[in-house]
């Protein structure tokens, strides 16, 4: 499991494979004793160090007529440098009411690379494990196993730590960090569907060592908690005591919480599709604590519903410390039942004051511990904690404030040894998709490969759409009116059309659209679970060139005007971003980093005779050739930060245009070659500037707290780009 998920938290049982089998035999994982991951003894071990990409998905569901159905499914990079390898684990398990489970699905090995693929906002699986010497299926048939993610924005995680969770016959042990984001998942493990109730995030992991152990097992029954779980409260010494601050006596512009948790803890949370559309996901986190001279309980729980768009309200969100007696029990279970109605040391965020209630009764299903640090980013709040725990799977009934809570849910009961908790909330919480990512992981949108928007630097958690302005700045009119990511747009030569990128919540991924100049009949050209984008427009307006991740890299395609025959013209393990045509149509110039760093190069239009025009150590990005054709412009990190150059259009001669501390990219030539655009963030935030060829005649076109950026050109006086500032009307989602 990566980690045990506090209050606040949505994913469901994510471990790398749930469980191991019941009511079988010891196998072995693999039939090919020479893998460098795998060995065989009397107790089956897999060993897997993971880097990159990974995804996993997991659900607990409840059948009506009795009993339920749980699963798990992840998808690792890794394996040693010099043989990359992708590992696979499955599991589906159906129980009875009295939990006695049953195996319909598990397997585990390796993959193919190709099988599984990433975009910026998702990640695609597909392999056929029929005839796969490396992959084993201990229980149902081989066949296709499918899942697609893609963010959601609920939550980020983070976390560096040691982690073991333990089911009858199956130990997993994992050490190393990752970083993560929520996600939907909806796939197929051999005829078994995913549950749309499943939970799942994808990620990367940072040197993730991951060991399963597994051994004979006779089923699954219910097993007490003891031994591995200490039940006895623990506090921490006066000396090192924290007092809890609330809201109520905070005057930041955040509210910060900060308690050292010891002894018992319950933990619950669920996600809920809602047939209508929409979903409502919930948490709630108790745990005892506080400095032994006063000791205390700490309650924090929060629901959200949601419509399609990923547009979230809390119902109810509320944090503080309770009366100690309002928590009862230990070992086998835990029992809360407090009244929040008055209490001075609890605060209600959201939703009325009122009783909050939860009973956890083990169900031996697992057991977990982790020792280590994690953060977790929600709407307006972080939790950070730092320390260990010992836990167990519990079924947990009860409601919040007259919510109740799913059934369609996790939950688990054990001890905090030490665990410091710190909940951050912001004083500014709106609408919209939920959270930017963390670090090392794309912005939700696009995902397209630049470094603006990682996280720390999107503003708008990625949220732009696509205004048309004067020269001078006036007269913006915003285009488009979708949530998410429309932004790249490129002007086709005859005013007419403008095609751009869209990351929506009603696509797979992000694709490349057109619309009229006026933003009517927004059309999509590309369609499928890759991303595509950043697309421009041959000077014959005939053909579009855009990036596409499809084969696995990010390189450089072209396709007819109307989305058919797109063809590949790059290859290769870099990745080739930024396509900008030459006038006569017959080149286009691009950025790469074949050579180990970004260099901007030349290729034919049918992708033959690819030229290094930079050769230089430092980053050369974002190409932009000139309408004359003689002179390519480009942004050069040579002189230590981010500078417009120009150079001729053999990469001869190159100049620098600005010259400044700040952060200058995206250049954009005017249609007669007689003014350059580019964004830049020498005002505090990003924003739009042009200048003469030269490098003189400087002026800002737009001001404004947003950001702004992606200029491209109808005519001398008009220019369209992206803007963070938009208004959103989701009914006119096309």
């Amino acid at each position: 499991m990566r980690s045990r998920f506090p209050a606040g938290l949505v994913p469901v049982l994510t471990i790398s494979a749930l469980l191991a089998a019941c009511d079988r035999a010891e196998r072995p994982l693999a039939p090919d004793a020479g893998q460098p991951q795998f060995s065989v003894s009397a107790t089956t071990q897999v060993h897997f160090v993971a880097n990159g990409d990974f995804g996993n998905a997991s659900w607990f569901e409840v059948d009506p007529a009795g009993g339920f159905t749980f699963g798990s499914i992840a998808v690792n990079r890794g394996g040693p440098t010099n043989d990359p390898q992708t590992l696979l684990n499955y599991s589906v398990f159906q129980c009875d009411p009295s939990f006695s489970c049953n195996t319909i699905r598990e397997g585990s090995g390796l993959i193919p690379n190709r099988d599984l693929r990433s975009g910026g906002n998702s990640l695609s699986l597909s392999t056929n494990t029929t005839g796969n010497p490396n992959f084993v299926v201990s229980v149902g048939p081989t066949g296709v196993v499918s899942a697609d993610w893609r963010a959601n924005g609920l939550f980020t995680q983070s976390s560096t730590a040691i982690n073991q969770i333990t089911f009858p016959s199956f130990t997993e042990h994992s050490q190393g960090s990752f970083s993560s984001a929520s996600a939907n998942a909806t796939g197929n493990i051999a005829g078994v569907a995913l549950s749309p109730a499943s939970s799942g995030e994808f990620g990367s992991n940072h040197q993730m060592t991951i060991d399963i152990s597994r051994t004979n097992a006779a089923g699954l029954a219910v097993t007490q908690l003891g031994g591995g779980v200490d039940v006895t409260a623990q506090t921490q010494s006066a000396a090192s005591a924290v007092p809890l601050l609330t809201a109520a006596t905070s005057t930041s512009a955040a509210s910060q919480f900060h308690f050292v948790a010891n002894g018992d803890v319950g933990n619950l949370n669920w996600f809920e599709a809602d047939p209508a559309g929409g979903f409502t996901f919930g948490s709630l986190y108790v745990s005892r604590g506080g400095p032994t001279t006063d000791p205390q309980t700490f309650l924090s729980y929060f629901v959200f519903q949601c419509d399609q768009f990923f547009v979230c309200n809390a119902v109810r969100d509320g944090s503080g410390v309770i009366p100690n007696r309002d928590l009862s029990g230990g070992g086998n279970s835990l029992s809360l039942r407090t009244n929040t109605t008055g209490n001075p040391n609890f605060n209600t965020f959201a939703g009325p004051a009122g009783l909050v209630s939860v009973n956890w009764r083990a169900n031996g299903l697992f057991t977990q511990s982790s020792s280590g640090s994690s953060e977790y980013s929600f709407p307006g709040v972080t939790h950070r904690s730092h320390g260990s725990f010992t836990s167990a799977s519990a079924n947990a009934t009860g409601s919040i404030v007259d919510v109740p809570i799913s059934s369609n849910g996790s939950a688990d009961i054990g001890t905090n040894h030490q665990m410091t908790i710190d909940l951050i909330r912001s004083s500014n919480v709106g609408r919209g998709p939920c959270v930017a990512p963390p670090d090392g992981l794309r912005a939700w949108w696009p995902g397209d490969g630049d470094t603006r928007d990682l996280v720390g630097r999107n503003p708008a958690n990625g949220n732009f759409n696509v205004f048309v302005m004067k020269v001078t700045g006036s007269g913006a009119t915003q285009l488009t009116d979708v949530p998410g990511y429309n932004a790249r747009p490129n002007w086709s030569h005859d005013g007419r059309r403008i095609t751009f990128t869209a990351c929506r919540v009603t696509d797979s991924s992000c694709e490349v659209y057109v619309m009229n100049a006026d933003g009517s009949g927004q059309t999509k050209l590309t369609d499928n679970f890759s991303a595509d984008f950043m697309s421009v427009w041959s000077p014959d307006d005939q053909r579009i060139a855009f990036v596409s991740d499809r084969d696995g890299p990010q390189h450089i395609y072209v396709m007819n005007a109307d989305g058919s025959n797109a063809t590949r013209l790059t290859d290769g393990a870099a990745d080739d971003v930024l396509p900008t045509w030459s006038p006569a149509g017959t080149r286009l110039a691009f950025q790469t980093n074949r050579d180990g760093n970004n260099e901007v190069y030349v290729i034919n239009a049918d992708g033959l005779n690819p030229v290094n025009l930079t050769q230089s150590l430092a980053s050369e990005s974002f190409p932009a050739w000139s309408p004359a054709g003689d002179k390519i412009a480009f942004q050069s990190d040579r002189d230590g930060n981010g500078e417009i150059y120009v150079m001729n259009a053999n990469g001869s001669q190159p100049t620098r245009l600005t010259n400044n501390p700040a952060d200058d990219y995206y250049p954009a030539w005017s249609p007669s070659g007689s003014t350059i655009a580019f964004a830049t963030n020498r005002d505090g935030n990003y924003e739009i500037y042009v200048m003469t060829p030269a490098g003189s005649g400087l002026k800002r076109v737009t001001n404004n707290p947003a950001w702004d950026a992606d200029p491209a050109w109808a005519s001398d006086q008009l220019l369209a780009t992206a803007s963070a500032r938009a208004t959103f009307a989701p009914a006119k989602v096309r």
